[in-house]
């Protein structure tokens, strides 16, 4: 089955490369890259409850492709779509996040907080929003790319911790110099958009962002930087939300 994967978003700023999807960067397990999933469905068209991909995880999506609410919870069975060796077809409904980012994304000047993402129509909760994509790369190497800018610059390096037992799983995703249009998606201490994990083909997650709630047409959308442990740098923080922290939250392992 061929790749659904559509992004024809562009980067204004010649001086970073638009990468629609994740790349390795210095680092990063090749292995997590290459190895394939091991489920595949048979289902003949469109997946249920039934299909080999949803056993572990249960149903992702609703009937319109939104993502179900328990999902959003760090402590979901995650995100396994159908993919490239499963016997569904393109209309399958557990195909969402492959298909590439939603249309109508615009970047756009946001005050005194630079660049931020919005929507030119509507976004209801559960609708996939686009990756935060970049350069995968290693612990070391996120450490000394962060120790470079330091706590009082911006750094785009997302900390991905996923827990299973006793074992922490960390995947780190800059976006710095090479990404896609999710780099330029702002914090908020109240967001109205979430980063989850989601994974085809490979087990390499996608930080996939959904809509957290509805989301009127022009308005900016934001997630929270507050990803697992973290703390609060020098850099502050414009959301203007009643709840604000005054600063960026970072992950300080990284410093």
């Amino acid at each position: 089955m061929a790749n659904l994967f559509l992004d024809e978003y562009e980067h204004c700023d010649t001086r970073i490369m638009y990468s629609s999807q994740n790349i390795p960067g210095p680092g990063a397990d090749l292995d997590s890259f290459n190895c394939q999933i091991a489920l595949k469905c048979a289902c003949s068209a469109k997946c249920s409850e039934g299909c080999a991909c949803l056993v572990d995880s249960g149903v992702n999506y609703d009937s319109c492709g939104r993502l179900l609410g328990e999902k959003f919870s760090m402590n979901s069975a995650g995100v396994i779509e159908c993919g490239t060796e499963c016997n569904c077809g393109e209309t399958c409904g557990n195909r969402v996040v492959q298909r590439g980012p939603v249309s109508g994304l615009e970047v756009v000047a946001v005050g005194g907080k630079g660049l931020g993402l919005m929507r030119n129509q509507d976004l209801r909760r559960g609708d996939f929003i686009c990756e935060y994509a970049g350069e995968v790369i290693g612990k070391s190497e996120a450490k000394m790319r962060a120790n470079k800018s330091g706590t009082d610059a911006m750094n785009y390096i997302f900390v991905l911790e996923e827990h299973s037992g006793q074992n922490v799983v960390e995947t780190f995703v800059d976006p710095t110099c090479i990404g896609n249009i999710g780099r330029y998606i702002n914090h908020s201490c109240n967001p109205n958009a979430a980063i989850v994990p989601v994974r085809f083909d490979s087990l390499e997650p996608h930080l996939a962002i959904f809509a957290l709630t509805d989301i009127g047409s022009g308005c900016e959308i934001t997630y929270s930087y507050s990803q697992g442990e973290h703390s609060y740098g020098k850099i502050p923080c414009l959301c203007a939300e009643d709840n604000c922290n005054k600063f960026i939250p970072f992950n300080p392992n990284l410093f």
